[in-house]
């Protein structure tokens, strides 16, 4: 299976006539060089956008051989980086971009029979100041995110208009957030998950249906009451054998990338959101999507579209701007309190080769909060 591409966003095409318009062909040759390692298509045609700027920045938008390009000076290339932008983060993603096109360039150029390390690279020991930006971390105190889960599982504080909205889909906003605290996956991975990644018990149609039992024996605001109690008391729910073992379960994710599953644990109450959503708002019934989040429009729900809805709820609760990142650095503190600083397991877990950008990330960091007062019981350590 490969790693999956978004629908409904004509993403491909895109990438294909960027492929044939434009002037230059060693972005062509990029192009074809990362299709061959099964990556996401979306990544693709957004380094390859990036790469195009460049080469019309440093070429004045006409064509230049390989020789004229490796030979850029570096002053140029950090010029590039910082055009029209303060941001250490964009320019850390413009030069990873670059680093990535250079290298490309080079194999290329070699196989062609050309030497361009005559030239030097100009991205070697390149370095962007980003005034310890890199190794702030921006994450939520578990009152503040407490108190935004509160209000978003009663839709509370909204006018009559965000309302409709919201009782729309509630469910899936729900299980979205929860996901990002409880997973610490990225953007595109979570809009990139489709039905059949969520493992859920031994089987999770027959699971699907012995919670729809459980939850037609109960009062029609269940639910929210359900998600309320245990946001106060985590452990409310343990003496209840049903309840416990049908909505409180701990399941699985698989993240797909370059072809191979990377398997993300989640807990019971990550769980619980995912099976409200599946059985109140998502069509199961409907063969013919796979993703998982879907949009209005029953197309997959795009990134923007994810960042939208966090900075909307988390802008109404706490008055200030939280991003996806964010979420992903608390839930990265929230691991490594729970589990005794365990950089390695969440290195695994996140999708990182080594634990040593965790370390420099977090591990000057004093996590001074309790992550069992937010109601979330990671125990999930024991499956790595």
């Amino acid at each position: 299976m490969l790693y999956k591409t978004k629908t409904g966003n004509n993403i491909e095409e895109k990438l294909r006539l960027l492929e044939i318009s434009t002037r230059h062909r060693q972005l062509k040759d990029y192009i074809k060089e990362e299709k061959k390692k099964e990556k996401a298509t979306t990544t693709i045609y957004k380094e390859s956008k990036e790469i195009e700027n460049f080469l019309n920045y440093i070429t004045e938008n006409k064509s230049a051989d390989t020789l004229y390009i490796c030979s850029i000076q570096q002053e140029k290339v950090k010029e590039y980086i910082t055009l029209n932008t303060t941001n250490p983060k964009t320019q850390a993603r413009r030069l990873s971009i670059l680093r990535r096109f250079y290298n490309n360039l080079y194999t290329t150029a070699i196989k062609k029979g050309i030497q361009p390390e005559r030239y030097g690279n100009p991205t070697t020991n390149l370095k962007i100041t980003t005034s310890g930006a890199n190794n702030r971390t921006s994450v939520l105190s578990v009152v503040a995110l407490k108190e935004a889960l509160y209000y978003l599982y009663q839709g509370y504080g909204l006018s009559k208009r965000q309302t409709e909205a919201y009782l729309k889909n509630r469910y899936r906003d729900i299980a979205i957030i929860t996901l990002f605290v409880n997973s610490g996956l990225t953007l595109s991975e979570l809009s990139a998950l489709d039905y059949e990644d969520v493992e859920i018990s031994y089987d999770i149609k027959q699971h699907l249906k012995d919670t729809e039992y459980l939850l037609f024996s109960k009062e029609e605001n269940f639910p929210e009451k359900f998600l309320l109690t245990l946001l106060q008391n985590p452990n409310f729910y343990d003496d209840d054998y049903q309840i416990t073992n049908t909505l409180l379960c701990p399941g699985c994710l698989l993240i797909w990338k370059a072809g191979n599953p990377r398997r993300v644990y989640i807990n019971g109450i990550t769980t619980a959101t995912l099976l409200f959503y599946l059985i109140f708002e998502r069509d199961l019934e409907e063969k013919t999507i796979p993703p998982l989040f879907l949009s209005l429009k029953n197309r997959r729900i795009s990134d923007k579209a994810i960042e939208n809805l966090i900075s909307k709820y988390f802008s109404y609760y706490l008055h200030t701007k939280v991003t996806p990142s964010m979420l992903r650095d608390t839930h990265a503190k929230l691991f490594l309190n729970q589990n005794d600083d365990s950089y390695d397991v969440l290195a695994k877990r996140m999708g990182y080769k080594n634990s040593s950008y965790l370390k420099n990330r977090f591990g000057a960091n004093n996590i001074d909060y309790d992550s069992d007062a937010l109601g979330i019981s990671m125990g999930i350590k024991s499956f790595y």
